[in-house]
């Protein structure tokens, strides 16, 4: 489940995951169930975190920081009279008492934007819902569909949350980097971050005590957190070259030593 349970972390809808595991829609909402019944808590942090987002207007990284999600709290439709007005209102009989003034209907009333909604949110197809938006806008209401607007901020509302508080964690980890003073002793130096990974240098001779004290600043910039936290160190001679292992480097330095 390790790699299947990423792309619904980050906010994948089922076309989407079953294009990217090369299976058929109803395989990928197999996967789909699977992964939720498995991981109990997985669904309940989704659900919360669109519920943060139709409260609230955004949702909050680990930090506290937010990502405006505004469209969350937008109706899936609104509905509007052409003009202004109920095509049903007679504008040249207007009332002379003022007290009746309310018979000229300027907004769709709430029963009718019900109906119509949930009309809209039954249609099997694509076809059948343009079809009805037809239908009504031929009724003298004009549609305005918000639903793709919510999707597309619905499937960012895990995924704000999730890549937002790692990136939060690679810079807490890049702190803990710098003000260590064994690995600054050791000649070690960051280069660069590259999305949730630090590039990083030291002298060979200092890499199996660099690499052990870079998993161990890593892991514990997260110390607060609820939850373990792992960190692989990879190791190369040059940039684009092939992953060695630690005992390459220790054979090369004893070399170097010998001669």
């Amino acid at each position: 489940m390790k790699i299947l349970d990423k792309p619904i972390l980050y906010g994948r809808g089922i076309p989407s995951i079953a294009e990217q595991l090369g299976k058929t829609p109803k395989e990928a909402r197999e996967i789909y169930n699977k992964v939720l019944s498995k991981f109990e808590g997985l669904a309940a942090f989704m659900k919360a975190a669109e519920q943060e987002a139709i409260d609230n207007g955004y949702v909050t990284t680990m930090c506290g920081r937010r990502r405006n999600l505004g469209y969350m709290q937008l109706p899936y439709y609104e509905f509007k009279y052409k003009n202004g007005v109920a095509r049903a209102c007679d504008p040249l009989d207007f009332p002379t008492d003022l007290d009746k003034l309310e018979i000229f209907d300027v907004e769709v009333p709430e029963s009718i934007v019900r109906k119509l909604t949930n009309q809209l949110l039954s249609c099997r197809d694509y076809r059948a819902r343009e079809a009805l938006k037809e239908k009504i806008r031929a009724d003298g209401i004009t549609v305005k569909d918000n639903s793709s607007f919510i999707a597309k901020a619905r499937r960012q509302c895990v995924n704000s949350k999730v890549q937002g508080s790692s990136a939060e964690l690679t810079k807490l980890a890049q702190i803990e980097l710098y003000n260590n003073e064994e690995l600054r002793s050791l000649g070690f130096r960051m280069l660069l971050p590259v999305h949730d990974e630090i590039l990083a240098e030291c002298p060979i001779e200092n890499v199996k005590r660099c690499s052990e004290l870079m998993s161990y600043c890593m892991v514990h910039a997260g110390r607060d957190l609820c939850v373990p936290l792992k960190c692989d160190v990879a190791l190369f001679y040059n940039w684009y070259g092939k992953e060695s292992d630690i005992d390459d480097f220790d054979d090369d330095y004893d070399e170097e030593e010998d001669e």
